[in-house]
């Protein structure tokens, strides 16, 4: 090759670089820049639920051998899979968490005192629009009343759009002003589920972030099991309704970990703690009894959630968990 077709040749590797940024977002290790699309495979579930417990760290949660805080996930795993290696490549901020698991994107935030909206649509815009289904079909359930930014986006083609904007109820009362306590979300979310029998749905925890940052350690393990026994309720109560029994996957994750040693009541570098976030899947189309102890991200739950809903997600850059289906 002579210097010019050298010179050519280095010029679009640098341009396809620029190219792959520009898509938005940073992708993971196994993540794709070409957008997620569905294999067109039928699954057993129609619905989903996405349970996140905001901020514990894996040390006291799956890294913890006799799993004391989380006796009632620790029963529930042997019916799924555990990714226990699960982890978040970016920002480990709640907005940031969060906008991963629903679009398949790592966003630059601000962590709390942002009002941003995440940049890509995610699961609810696409699947409000693929199903034309009411937008009581998909809710997002939150006791931080900021996640209420998630409802939106801002990209423009998808902004402002209220017919595939999510349902909120958010902080206390659902008016998404203040914080609201877990049990008042937990006992909502039951409510709509019952009610509304919706397709989709995001449930949002803060307390175990809420009381690391207060410092308490006991404070902080009473809120992991108190976590543990709301994760244990939601899962009971889709399976004592038979709109959901056998037909509902739930995803329970975290949208990240905290520092390691003896600073818990902090996050938001790089930090190992505060990357760990682990995952496990229940349901009708996950295979059970199994752990796997390394790979998976964050951006990798809204692809997976895309497949199984039949939708193509095509700004999402993480890949299908094929490891955890059936």
């Amino acid at each position: 090759m002579g210097r010019f077709g050298k010179f050519l040749s280095g010029l679009a590797a640098v341009l396809g670089l620029l190219a792959a940024s520009a898509c938005g977002g940073s992708g993971g290790s196994g993540s794709s820049s070409a957008g997620y699309v569905h294999s067109g495979r039928t699954y057993q579930a129609r619905n989903v639920v996405i349970l996140v417990l905001d901020g514990p760290r894996q040390s006291e949660m799956w890294g913890d051998p006799t799993r004391a805080c989380i006796p009632n996930l620790a029963a529930l795993a042997p019916s799924g899979t555990l990714l226990s290696g699960f982890q978040t490549a970016h920002h480990t901020y709640t907005m940031a968490g969060h906008t991963a698991i629903l679009t398949g994107v790592y966003q630059e935030y601000l962590n709390l005192s942002t009002n941003q909206h995440p940049d890509h649509a995610g699961i609810f815009q696409h699947f409000l629009q693929a199903s034309g289904l009411d937008r009581n079909q998909a809710w997002i359930v939150s006791s931080k009343d900021t996640l209420a930014l998630l409802g939106d986006t801002e990209d423009t083609a998808w902004r402002g759009k209220d017919q595939y904007q999510p349902s909120l109820w958010c902080g206390l009362d659902g008016q998404a002003f203040e914080n609201g306590t877990d049990s008042a979300t937990v006992a909502k979310a039951e409510a709509i589920l019952s009610s509304d029998h919706p397709r989709l749905m995001l449930i949002s925890l803060r307390q175990p972030d809420s009381a690391a940052h207060a410092g308490v350690w006991a404070d902080y393990l009473a809120a992991l099991k108190a976590s543990d026994a709301h994760a244990a309720e939601i899962w009971n109560a889709l399976q004592a309704d038979p709109v959901y029994a056998g037909r509902t996957d739930l995803f329970i994750t975290h949208d990240h970990g905290r520092h390691d040693g003896e600073n818990f009541t902090q996050h938001g570098d790089d930090c190992a703690g505060c990357r760990h976030v682990a995952l496990l899947a229940l349901g009708p189309d996950i295979k059970a009894g199994v752990e796997i102890s390394s790979g998976g991200e964050l951006i990798d739950v809204a692809p997976t959630v895309a497949e199984l809903l039949g939708l193509d997600l095509p700004d999402a850059r993480g890949r299908l968990l094929s490891e955890l289906l059936k």
